[in-house]
């Protein structure tokens, strides 16, 4: 049986995260943020231009080694940089329009509006005074509740394939039925063929059922019966994110990084199209929030990591630095391994095949999105098509190397998997606004927890490496 080894954190430790990486990680935060705001995060030139920004800004850490110079300019930068990173998200929020409908109601951009004033007054008030608590943040986070739940409650639910698929399977398994061995609507009529492979197309039909992971859908269960709809949960999981990053370690860094996740300018577009990603960020950061506090990688935590979605696998690799000796990496991987399995293995083994055909083949099958955010949709106009493979390949040996070349701490770690999940976003065959969110998710936190000099007395210091014995 496998045990934890103390760690003796008695003694002090010499922060190893490094203010320039900081900054990097708040570059790229913004960049994903203003591509995903062009277009709706659809294919665009200036899109691709801000994405290619985000990429040289994400990697630098990785490229660049430690330098004092470069540490000192980025300590006096980091704040005011995500202060103006922030302020300028709220502007895009109240003049902008944030959401993908053709009429958005009056009431509705108003409260968006207001919410969106009161945070950056919040925030304001939050770096002049300097008050004791987190009293400023817990305002901003309740604005942004408020302002979700108007989203929610003021729009019809989206007309979008992910929307339909979580609201059937939820329907079917409350029902006693299979989610994976129904039938989905095709929303998208003759058009559907532009996204999916024709063998899962049947006239007004898919051919599969529902898409993703069991825990994506379990996690959608509890609001679906409390409250009759199942996008509060994805709220919720938003503000989970926002408040861990914020909280794992308690600084202002942490606190205006959390501001500038919850008011990324497509926040409430992603919230209203109900993707899956904020389950993914928030079990994320709560492992990461563990790992903070306990000084220990949490095998539960990231087995439920694992089992939210199916491009998870990628994840590991990004811990390898985590480890000391690096034998411990694989017994650590193979536990995760199965609490993921237990977890989906119910709605799995209710039906293998059907489970393979919609929620594996289903991806497998599907066609490069020419209208993707990416450089291979752009190779793929000109008639340059990439192998799935290497993409996926690419990021693999990056999340290795990032995790060899950073820190090896949470921040490290959490840059690593923003490195790996750009690339492999950025040249794969579909990257849409929901992916790039996840990203900017990974920075955010990895700005959030920097164990960094000069940071506030009262944070529990994490050591350089951690054992897991």
């Amino acid at each position: 049986m496998s045990s934890h080894r103390d760690i003796d954190t008695s003694a002090p430790v010499v922060p190893s995260d490094r203010w320039a990486a900081v900054f990097a990680c708040i570059l790229a935060a913004f960049c994903l943020g203003q591509a995903i705001e062009v277009n709706r995060g659809l294919f665009a030139f200036e899109g691709l231009a801000w994405l290619a920004l985000a990429m040289l800004a994400v990697i630098g850490p990785m490229t660049l080694g430690a330098a004092a110079h470069r540490d000192r300019r980025a300590q006096r930068l980091c704040v005011p940089a995500l202060t103006a990173a922030f302020v300028l998200q709220a502007v895009q929020l109240i003049f902008g329009t944030p959401l993908d409908v053709a009429v958005i109601p009056g009431a509705l951009r108003a409260i968006i509006a207001l919410s969106a004033l009161a945070a950056l007054l919040a925030v304001l008030y939050g770096l002049w005074k300097q008050p004791r608590g987190h009293s400023w943040f817990y305002f901003v986070l309740a604005a942004h509740l408020a302002a979700g739940t108007a989203v929610l409650v003021l729009l019809p639910a989206k007309a979008i394939d992910v929307h339909n698929a979580q609201a059937d399977s939820l329907q079917a398994l409350t029902s006693g039925l299979n989610p994976y061995a129904i039938h989905l609507k095709n929303m998208y009529g003759a058009d559907a063929l532009k996204f999916y492979d024709p063998a899962t197309v049947d006239g007004d039909q898919m051919t599969t059922g529902f898409n993703y992971p069991p825990l994506s859908l379990l996690l959608c269960l509890p609001a679906y019966l409390l409250v009759h709809d199942f996008r509060f949960a994805h709220l919720l999981a938003i503000e989970i994110t926002a408040a861990l990053i914020a909280l794992a370690r308690p600084s202002t860094l942490s606190k205006l990084a959390a501001c500038v996740f919850l008011f990324t300018p497509r926040v409430f577009f992603v919230l209203h199209s109900t993707w899956t990603e904020p389950f993914w960020a928030a079990l994320f950061t709560l492992f990461v929030f563990a790992l903070v506090r306990s000084n220990r990688p949490s095998p539960v935590l990231f087995g439920l990591l694992l089992a939210v979605k199916q491009v998870t696998v990628l994840s590991p690799f990004a811990l390898w630095g985590l480890f000391r000796p690096k034998k411990r990496f694989v017994p650590f991987c193979l536990q995760s391994i199965l609490i993921a399995a237990a977890v989906s293995a119910p709605l799995v083994l209710w039906d293998p095949s059907a489970f393979y055909r919609s929620a594996v083949a289903f991806y497998l099958r599907s066609p490069i999105r020419l209208d993707s955010l990416s450089f291979h949709a752009l190779f793929a106009a000109f008639g340059v098509h990439i192998p799935s493979l290497i993409p996926l390949l690419a990021s693999i040996a990056l999340a290795i190397f990032a995790g060899r070349r950073l820190p090896a701490t949470p921040s490290g770690i959490s840059c690593a998997l923003a490195i790996s999940y750009t690339i492999f976003y950025a040249f794969g065959k579909a990257a849409f606004c929901n992916y790039y969110y996840l990203v900017i998710a990974f920075c955010c936190a990895a700005v959030a927890v920097a164990d960094l000099p000069c940071s506030p007395p009262n944070r529990r210091p994490i050591p350089a490496s951690v054992s897991h014995a």
